[in-house]
């Protein structure tokens, strides 16, 4: 900072004169404001195109982008099905599953408490 300190911008007239600049842009501002319509009133209110079917052509790539899209979707139907099936008769399995797991923490559980007896 102490070195630009001893350099000085130049002292120029130009910069002393009076702009107008913000008149200006005060007056374009003014112009665009008076072009603007926000509070038109219709004579006659614009059609509602809601309710009216729209016409729509279709091409290949539409029509197998539909076929696609149903396709996936059958899939994923399915695939829901599939996991219903499979978790409803899986409960057997799962049940016998757990009670092995339970069976073997109760035995490693008494090895412990067995290891740790004759330990002391």
């Amino acid at each position: 900072m102490k070195k630009y300190e001893e350099n000085k911008p130049f002292d120029l007239q130009t910069e002393k004169r009076p702009t107008n600049l913000e008149k200006i842009s005060e007056e374009v501002h003014k112009q665009y404001d008076s072009q603007l319509q926000f509070d038109n009133v219709y004579i006659t209110k614009p059609k509602d195109y809601t309710n009216v079917p729209a016409n729509i052509l279709y091409n290949e790539t539409a029509i197998l982008r539909e076929e696609l899209i149903v396709q996936k979707e059958r899939r994923e139907e399915e695939d829901r099905l599939q996991r219903l099936l499979i978790d409803k008769n899986d409960t057997k399995e799962f049940e016998r599953w757990r009670r092995e797991m339970e069976m073997r923490d109760d035995q490693i559980k008494m090895e412990e408490v067995v290891k740790r007896k004759y330990r002391n």
